[in-house]
């Protein structure tokens, strides 16, 4: 867990627009071709449900925007 300060953070001008947002929040949707992760499971005897979501999680992490958070008025980078 990493303290982002706001006065030197290359980003301060996106997060000030936004930050006043009532809800404030980022979507994104995509078709995307599953059929790999389907044989894995079936040969691994894993539920897609479960090897989708741990691939879904990893991508998103790989992103440090994404792993940004404000806690009690700071903005917190996990």
């Amino acid at each position: 867990m990493k303290i982002i300060n706001l006065d030197e953070w290359p980003r301060r001008m996106q997060y000030e627009n936004f930050i006043n947002y009532t809800n404030p929040i980022f979507s994104v949707g995509t078709t995307i071709d599953v059929t790999n992760l389907v044989q894995y499971g079936e040969k691994n005897d894993v539920s897609f449900f479960s090897a989708f979501l741990y691939v879904v999680t990893r991508s998103i992490n790989s992103v440090e925007e994404m792993r940004i958070r404000v806690v009690k008025d700071e903005l917190v980078l996990f």
